[in-house]
């Protein structure tokens, strides 16, 4: 992982009911929604909590990027286009 990835990995694990102990088991791809269960309130907070940890503005996602967020690669992506997600 990334260090990227390991920081959002570790904010879901934290996230998600009940915690996940290991976060470098946090597959990246996965659909937040159908594989961990992520509200679209616990969706906010986890990206707000990454943005935070990494200085991002928050104002660099759109509504409509916002709303067709479903893996945290999506997340990932928006906040550094360059990082090699998922490699």
């Amino acid at each position: 992982m990334t260090p990227l990835e390991t920081i959002a990995a570790r904010h879901l694990a934290r996230l998600v009911d009940p915690p996940i102990d290991d976060p470098t088991t946090v597959d990246i791809a996965a659909d937040l929604v159908d594989t961990y269960g992520v509200t679209s309130l616990a969706m906010m907070l986890l990206i707000t909590s990454i943005c935070d940890e990494t200085g991002t503005d928050l104002a660099r996602f759109t509504d409509e990027e916002l709303g067709n967020i479903r893996t945290l690669q999506a997340i990932l992506h928006q906040i550094d286009p360059a990082e090699r997600v998922g490699s």
